[in-house]
């Protein structure tokens, strides 16, 4: 990207750098530290090369459906405290991961984009 003059990092994290995690604090670590690596890359290739991270909520996939908590009534507990009132799919997603990849993104970079649905500005 630096070569050819111009380019656009996405970083996958999550909105578990919001609230951190009791149950994989290790996973929270590694989210923060995709974090700490955009914004380190946006400084470092600026104004070449744009980094960002999107950082999803929940999004339901066949693994998060399979899961027991979530069958025992979690998926409904979250969907009660998330403003836009439901879980996303993939497919719903993946525009606003795209979007930091385009020119329509042109003058972001070292930013983390949420799509969460408001679950974390609540009590956040």
């Amino acid at each position: 990207m630096l070569d050819q003059g111009h380019g656009s990092i996405v970083n996958i994290g999550s909105t578990v750098i919001v609230r951190g995690s009791a149950r994989a604090p290790q996973y929270a670590a590694a989210k923060y530290g995709l974090l700490g690596i955009t914004k380190s890359y946006a400084q470092a290739f600026a104004p070449t090369v744009r980094a960002n991270t999107f950082a999803p909520g929940f999004i339901e996939t066949e693994r998060l459906l399979s899961r027991q908590d979530w069958k025992s009534g979690r998926r409904e507990e979250l969907i009660a405290k998330t403003p836009l009132a439901r879980i996303p799919g993939p497919a719903e997603l993946a525009g606003t991961a795209l979007f930091l990849a385009t020119d329509d993104a042109a003058h972001i970079t070292g930013a983390c984009l949420d799509a969460d649905g408001g679950f974390n500005m609540i009590g956040a």
